[in-house]
């Protein structure tokens, strides 16, 4: 799980889940283009969405992440 306290945000190892994009089990992140939970490949294809996804989980508020 990933989380934010005090200002700073941890990344921790997710259990396997199931690629939205893929349907593939592994660690997946909600980086996909409409939030989708993706593995890395799929992450990866597009890497834009991704990095602007990741960009707003880092700027969100210690309130109502995780």
């Amino acid at each position: 799980m990933t989380h934010r306290q005090y200002g700073k945000m941890t990344f921790a190892v997710q259990a396997p889940e199931v690629c939205d994009l893929c349907g593939k089990t592994a660690e997946c992140r909600p980086y996909g283009p409409n939030g989708e939970n993706v593995c890395f490949p799929c992450g990866m294809q597009d890497r834009a969405a991704a990095e602007r996804a990741f960009l707003r989980r880092l700027a969100a508020d210690d309130e109502g992440e995780s």
